[in-house]
C-alpha cells in the first residue's frame, strides 16, 4: 500500500467516524431540545389553562357564555404567540372559543384532552383541529372538583407555531455542530497525517533494505505498535548485516583455506611433471604424500562444509530417538583408532548408569562426538590421556570429553567455536585442522537443545562439555 493512500484512508476513515458521531449527538441534542421544549410550552399551556380556570370557576355554570367570550378573546390577543382558548362544557358543548364561533362547532366530548381532563385533572394532545385546518397541540385542565365537574378550559398553540419558536436554537445548534465538523474534518487529517508519517517512513526503510542497502535506520522511539515494528525492521536489519559480515568473514576464510592445499597440490604436481621420476624417486615419492595430504584435508574441509550446510539450513529436520550412549562412543573410538594408537593414547570411558540411553538424534550426536574427540587426539601429546564420560544432572545429561594435552588460552576460548578459528598455528603443528569442527558441534548441539561449554588451560588440557535434555523432541 503507498503511503498517500494509506494518509486518505485513514483521513476518510476518521472523517466517517467523526461525522457520524457528531451527528448522532446533534441529534440526540436537537430531540432532548424539542423534548424540553414541547414539555415547558405544555407547562406553559396548562398554567395559562390554570389561571383561566381559577378566574372562571365560580361564576362558570351562570350560563353568561358573553362575558366567557369576552375573556377569551381579551387573553388570546393579548398572548404572544396567539394562543387558542376554548370553554367547553361537562358535555362537551362549547361555551366560547377565541378562534371559532360556538355556534357552529361540534361537541368536544370525544375529544382526548378533555376526556382526559375530565378523569384525571388535565390532558394534553397534538392533533389535526377540524375547525382551524392546522395540527396544534391542547392542554385542558378540568374546571370544578372529580365527582362534580363543570367543564373544561383548554388552551392551544399551533405546531407550526411552537416550531418556529424553537427556529433559532435550531440554527445555533446546526451552526455549532458545522464548525465542529470543519474542526473535526482538520483534526482528522492531522491525526491521518501523524499515523501515517511513522509507516510513510517504516516502508521507505523497509524499500531501502530490500534494495540492499542496510545503511539505513529508522526512528524506534516509543512504545506503540508501530514502535515495535520499527524495533523489529531495525533488528533485522542489524541481523542481516551481521550474517553479511559473517558471510563475507566464511568466504575470505573458505577461499583461504582452500587455497592453501590447493596451492601445495598444483606446486607439487608442477614439480612431478618436470622430474624424471626414475632418476629422483624419493623425491617423487614425498611430493605424492604432499599431494595425499593435501587431497585429505581438502575432502575433510569439504565433509566438514556441508555437515554445516545441513546444520544451518531452515528445512534439515533431526528426529530423536533413544539412543545407547555406550554404543555410540564406541563407534567414534573405532573411527579414531588410527590417531589413537599412532600417538599411544590412552581412551578411557565413564557412564552412568542412569544415563546409559538418551534421546537424542543419532547423526548429530556422532558429529559432536567424533569431533570433540578428534579435536582432543590432535593436540594431546603422545602417550596421554582421553576422557569420556557421562553423568546424568536433573533433567538433562552431560556428555564431557577431556584430555591432557596443550590447552587453549583463555583469550581464545570464546572464539574456538568460529568457523575457520584455529589456535596459535605455533602449538598446533601438523596436527592443524580444517577449523571447522567446534563449529560443527556448536551447531549440531543447538540443533539438539542442548549447550556447549569449553574450559581450558595451557599445558594442562581441554574440558568440553555438552548437555543434552534427557527428553527432547527436537526437529
Amino acid at each position: 500500500m503507498r503511503p498517500r493512500k494509506l494518509l486518505w484512508n485513514v483521513f476518510w476513515g476518521n472523517s466517517v467516524l467523526m461525522a457520524v458521531v457528531l451527528g448522532v449527538c446533534v441529534w440526540l441534542i436537537l430531540g432532548e431540545f424539542d423534548r424540553f421544549h414541547n414539555d415547558a410550552l405544555s407547562e406553559q399551556l396548562r398554567s395559562v389553562a390554570a389561571v383561566l380556570r381559577a378566574d372562571v370557576e365560580p361564576r362558570f355554570n351562570d350560563g353568561n357564555t358573553e362575558s366567557l367570550a369576552t375573556l377569551v378573546e381579551r387573553v388570546s390577543s393579548a398572548s404572544k404567540d396567539r394562543l387558542r382558548i376554548t370553554f367547553i362544557a361537562v358535555d362537551g358543548t362549547v361555551l366560547a372559543d377565541s378562534e371559532a364561533d360556538p355556534a357552529g362547532m361540534q361537541s368536544h366530548e370525544d375529544r382526548p384532552e378533555v376526556i382526559e381532563a375530565l378523569r384525571t385533572g388535565s390532558g394534553e394532545s397534538t392533533r389535526y383541529s377540524k375547525t382551524l385546518l392546522r395540527e396544534l397541540r391542547y392542554v385542558a385542565v378540568r374546571i370544578g372538583p372529580a365527582d362534580a365537574p363543570q367543564g373544561v378550559v383548554r388552551v392551544a398553540m399551533t405546531v407550526s407555531t411552537i416550531g418556529a419558536s424553537a427556529q433559532s436554537v435550531r440554527r445555533l445548534v446546526l451552526a455549532i455542530a458545522l464548525a465542529a465538523l470543519v474542526a473535526a474534518l482538520v483534526f482528522a487529517l492531522e491525526l491521518a497525517q501523524l499515523w501515517s508519517r511513522p509507516i510513510t517512513r517504516i516502508t521507505a526503510f523497509a524499500r531501502r533494505l530490500s534494495e540492499g542497502d542496510l545503511s539505513a535506520r529508522v526512528d524506534a522511539s516509543g512504545s506503540d505498535e508501530v514502535a515495535v515494528l520499527a524495533q523489529s525492521l531495525n533488528q533485522m536489519r542489524d541481523r542481516l548485516t551481521q550474517q553479511l559480515q559473517v558471510k563475507a568473514d566464511f568466504v575470505a576464510n573458505a577461499s583461504h583455506e582452500l587455497r592453501t592445499p590447493l596451492s601445495a597440490i598444483r606446486a607439487s604436481i608442477e614439480t612431478l611433471l618436470k622430474m624424471d621420476l626414475n632418476a629422483d624417486t624419493p623425491s617423487a615419492k614425498r611430493f605424492l604424500e604432499v599431494i595425499a595430504r593435501h587431497g585429505a584435508r581438502l575432502e575433510a574441509m569439504v565433509e566438514d562444509l556441508l555437515h554445516l550446510s545441513t546444520l544451518e539450513s531452515s528445512s534439515a529436520r533431526f528426529a530423536p530417538s533413544a539412543i545407547k550412549l555406550r554404543d555410540v562412543i564406541d563407534e567414534t573410538q573405532a573411527r579414531c583408532t588410527d590417531l589413537m594408537t599412532s600417538k599411544g593414547l590412552c581412551w578411557e570411558v565413564e557412564i552412568a548408569s542412569d544415563c546409559e540411553t538418551v534421546v537424542a538424534n543419532r547423526q548429530l550426536l556422532r558429529l559432536v562426538l567424533d569431533n570433540l574427540v578428534d579435536n582432543a587426539g590432535k593436540f594431546t601429546d603422545h602417550g596421554g590421556h582421553i576422557h569420556v564420560g557421562a553423568r546424568r544432572n536433573n533433567g538433562s545429561v552431560d556428555i564431557e570429553v577431556r584430555d591432557d594435552g596443550c590447552g587453549i588460552d583463555k583469550q581464545e576460548q570464546s572464539r574456538v567455536f568460529e568457523r575457520f578459528y584455529q589456535v596459535d598455528r605455533a602449538r598446533t603443528g601438523p596436527s592443524r585442522g580444517t577449523g571447522l569442527g567446534l563449529s560443527i558441534v556448536r551447531h549440531a548441539v543447538v540443533a539438539m537443545h542442548g549447550t556447549v561449554r569449553l574450559d581450558s588451560t595451557v599445558g594442562k588440557g581441554t574440558h568440553v562439555k555438552v548437555t543434552l535434555p534427557l527428553n527432547a523432541s527436537q526437529e
